[in-house]
């Protein structure tokens, strides 16, 4: 899966992303968006990141210094369920809709509000970050 990662979440040398890029807001309804990437590359028989910069640069005010950080599912949870000092459970899944101006969106959920550990912990899983 992708998110995508604003400025302030990007260290200044670009190669780590912070907790911050994965925090909830109180509009997000305890669902954080992120993009399903195999299903980008399946179904939309797009390359993945070249799409998702193309529909990032088209939603987003800002996207000049802004990164794209890859996870990888099964490691994020499980190493946030291994890692959290209240052994918190991750669930993620696509939930986009073909038809949907962004097929490719998918949710965690799990964690609250504020639970900086658990961002911080999603962060130590990217595992690649691209530039716009």
């Amino acid at each position: 899966m992708a998110r995508y990662c604003p400025k302030k979440s990007v260290s200044p040398s670009g190669n780590r992303i912070s907790g911050a890029a994965f925090k909830l807001r109180p509009r997000d309804n305890g669902k954080l968006s992120t993009n399903w990437t195999e299903y980008i590359e399946s179904k939309l028989n797009h390359e993945p990141i070249q799409y998702l910069r193309e529909h990032f640069e088209k939603i987003m005010a800002e996207t000049s210094q802004a990164k794209i950080g890859t996870l990888n599912v099964k490691k994020t949870i499980d190493y946030v369920a291994q890692e959290s000092s209240i052994n918190r459970k991750l669930s993620i899944y696509h939930n986009g809709n073909i038809n949907s101006d962004n097929p490719s969106h998918s949710v965690i959920e799990g964690a609250k509000l504020d639970e900086m550990e658990t961002f911080d912990l999603i962060a130590d899983t990217v595992s690649n970050i691209y530039s716009f």
